[in-house]
């Protein structure tokens, strides 16, 4: 033990009062107070009222320190108003001339955990009696000391607060991510592609058994898949039941081969997934089950059925008032896009590329979030242990739990653009066209019509516009920090797009960074993911040239453009033909992404000098 520090049961140093038992009927719907109990003590939902006149005893307040000591199961120092409180809460009252209110909260806080171990994993209901609370003891350092160590927690708890608020919106963020990256595919084929019925393009569509199956599962046997074993994209084999053969023979109108797809029926509906090839034999309950005919690819048919715009779909067609669901009926009117099978092979390519993204942020924003329930457990550990230092620790804690990534000036933030519009690129399989030049479009683009400011001072380069110093930053500092450099071409001449060791867990939480402005990065990205440079390049050039136009109140003319983004450029650019620019100029205009003069001034090259 730290010198100084003594020791006492917490009876001596605290009083513990517990609260009213209430009959039922005295708990109202509506009534003049809050009736505080354990289900509501941490959820703050699903409160009863009383009308009753009671002893002051049985009301805390603002301020006040409680304890729930069965099933919800801790302390927390109250903030929700005047309320009556339960009999399984207890309002705790230190002797303040010994025992720091604050102090106490967190040692109850951390010896909660002691309390929980010592009942064991399998405690159907965590509680302590009042007299075995009374006798815990509790570290009693100086007052002073007390009020330190609480500070120390208060300000590195504040920060872990505000990380871990941020980690769940992320992971708020992941799980979406991939949703809306299907919506955007789902919407380009829609656009291109003829749209037809489901049951027109399968050769089956029917559901899964339905009906009881008490006594019926066995512990090993042929797969018998529920709704909970059906995920996007995914046949998950946990809590898999399983089936006789015989009993697999019956229910023949509910058997799967590989390459149907299951669809969940009832509770998620649209949830979709094709049968692997590694489960050559199952059978299903209350599943659709659907099998695509030749000229419908299963693993496109999924996209669709688990995107946004699938799912609309299926409610469209949903039936059932106390539970939501749709029946084989419904599923054959589904309306959906269907391009040529090579088409829905790209497009279900480029959704493996979104979902294994997504899938990898989800996992590392769950384990910061574990991590910061850890770093809070070893704060308290080392808190009550006298080991807890004033400086370093908070600080540390501060730091490793700041999420301050938003910053869309820093190098960090164009790094991310920059990984992000590659990625796009990979997804449609243009990554050889993403160098230096074309990078630099994309920043010039993200600037000029997508409108997020990246810190950027474009000057009139030979290829196009170019801040040249800006965008070296960015790469040494993902190059620092093993994201991606750009690595010259081995023919050719110039540079390419190379990632590094930690591109993929970098990526991840570039996502998370960009995706206050995703959309317009998205936009801006899409402009040229299909061009080639010298296209890109053009386009670049010809929309800064007419935005400066716009900025000196020149009269606009083709004519005018063309000489702003080719004479009065740089030399290199007088090698281009008027036919090229005339394209650039018709792209700009059937991309409705003429400037308005809101876009920086692109200025000529006496700014390096």
């Amino acid at each position: 033990m730290t010198a100084g520090w003594g020791k006492a049961p917490l009876g001596t140093v605290c009083k513990l009062f517990n609260g009213r038992a209430y009959k039922k009927q005295e708990l109202l719907a509506a009534g003049p107070t809050p009736v505080l109990r354990v289900g509501n003590f941490f959820t703050n939902r699903n409160w009863y009222y009383s009308n009753l006149k009671l002893d002051q005893k049985n009301y805390c307040d603002n301020g006040d320190l409680l304890y729930a000591w069965s099933a919800s199961f801790g302390p927390r120092i109250w903030d929700g108003g005047r309320v009556i409180y339960h009999y399984h809460i207890w309002k705790m009252e230190p002797d303040e001339r010994r025992l720091n209110k604050r102090y106490l909260y967190y040692f109850l806080d951390w010896d909660k955990e002691q309390i929980k171990a010592s009942q064991g994993a399998g405690a159907t209901m965590i509680h302590v009696t009042k007299g075995a609370m009374e006798a815990r003891e509790i570290s009693l350092p100086p007052l002073e000391e007390q009020l330190r160590i609480v500070a120390v927690l208060d300000n590195a708890f504040a920060a872990i607060a505000t990380a871990t608020a941020n980690a769940e919106r992320n992971l708020a963020n992941a799980e979406d991510l991939f949703a809306s990256e299907l919506d955007a595919l789902v919407l380009e084929a829609q656009s291109r592609f003829q749209i037809g019925t489901l049951v027109d393009q399968c050769e089956r569509v029917t559901v899964g058994h339905v009906g009881p199956m008490k006594d019926r599962y066995q512990s090993e046997g042929i797969p018998f898949l529920r709704s909970q074993n059906v995920r996007p994209f995914e046949i998950s084999f946990d809590g898999m039941m399983f089936i006789d053969e015989q009993f697999d023979v019956e229910l023949k109108k509910s058997r799967l081969r590989p390459g149907d797809v299951a669809v969940v029926r009832t509770g998620y509906p649209g949830t979709a997934a094709v049968i692997p090839s590694t489960l050559p034999t199952a059978n299903c309950s209350d599943l659709v089950v659907i099998r695509p005919g030749r000229l419908l690819n299963p693993h496109f048919l999924a996209a669709f059925l688990n995107s946004n715009i699938g799912k609309r779909a299926v409610a469209g067609e949903l039936v059932g008032a106390a539970q939501k669901h749709f029946n084989v009926g419904s599923a054959k009117k589904v309306l959906l896009p269907l391009p040529p099978l090579a088409d829905q092979q790209n497009l279900v390519d480029r959704a493996m590329v979104f979902s294994l993204e997504a899938r990898h942020l989800v996992e590392l924003t769950r384990s910061r979030l574990r991590h910061l329930r850890d770093l809070k457990s070893a704060l308290l550990r080392s808190a009550f242990a006298g080991e807890l230092a004033v400086g370093k620790r908070a600080a540390s804690v501060i730091q490793t739990s700041s999420d301050n990534d938003n910053d869309f000036s820093a190098p960090a933030f164009t790094a991310n653009v920059l990984a992000f519009a590659y990625r796009r690129h990979v997804a449609h399989g243009n990554e050889n066209t993403f160098g230096r030049v074309k990078a630099q479009k994309v920043l010039q683009l993200c600037e000029s019509v997508g409108a997020v400011d990246l810190g950027r001072r474009p000057i009139k380069d030979a290829a196009g516009p170019n801040d040249f110093r800006h965008m070296l930053a960015a790469e040494e500092w993902a190059k620092a920090n093993g994201f991606f450099e750009f690595e010259k071409r081995t023919s050719g001449g110039g540079y390419i797009f190379k990632p590094l060791a930690r591109f993929d867990e970098m990526y991840s939480r570039a996502l998370l960074t960009i995706r206050p402005v995703q959309e317009p990065l998205e936009r801006s990205v899409a402009l040229i993911v299909h061009m080639k440079t010298e296209q890109a390049e053009l386009l670049a050039t010809v929309h800064a040239a007419w935005n400066n136009l716009i900025l000196d109140g020149a009269e606009i003319s083709d004519a005018a453009i063309i000489y702003e983004a080719r004479e009065n450029w740089h030399p290199d650019k007088v090698r281009f033909s008027d036919s090229k620019f005339h394209e650039a100029i018709r792209a700009i205009r059937s991309k409705r992404i003429m400037p308005d003069g809101s876009a920086k001034r692109v200025v000529g090259q006496e700014r390096l000098i």
